[in-house]
């Protein structure tokens, strides 16, 4: 699920999905963005957008709730405070998908 509506990320987010998954593009985002078409294609991915957030949160919680989505796998990168330069540039490594700051770390 990508609300950045970055290009890089949207794509970077599409590379993180494995065979038969979902790409879920919520809000608004560049009105043209360049896609991994092939690797969509291979890896049989479903490509699906939803404007804005209208009637996205109750659902999304609710598959959080019931162990459906996990979220965990999403944090590539856990940096303390004093890192905070580099969970900003984090992303920009292969295979960083999400960077978090633990304050109190």
């Amino acid at each position: 699920i990508d609300a950045s509506g970055s290009p890089q990320a949207v794509r970077s987010g599409i590379k993180a999905v494995g065979p038969a998954g979902r790409v879920i593009l919520v809000g608004l985002g560049a009105d043209d963005v360049e896609l991994p078409v092939s690797f969509i294609q291979n890896r049989e991915i479903w490509l699906s957008g939803v404007f804005r957030y209208t009637n996205t949160w109750p659902l999304a919680i609710q598959l959080i709730a019931d162990g459906k989505v996990d979220l965990d796998i999403l944090v590539t990168g856990k940096f303390a405070l004093a890192q905070s330069q580099q969970a900003l540039t984090a992303g920009k490594q292969p295979g960083q998908l999400k960077a978090v700051v633990y304050p109190g770390r």
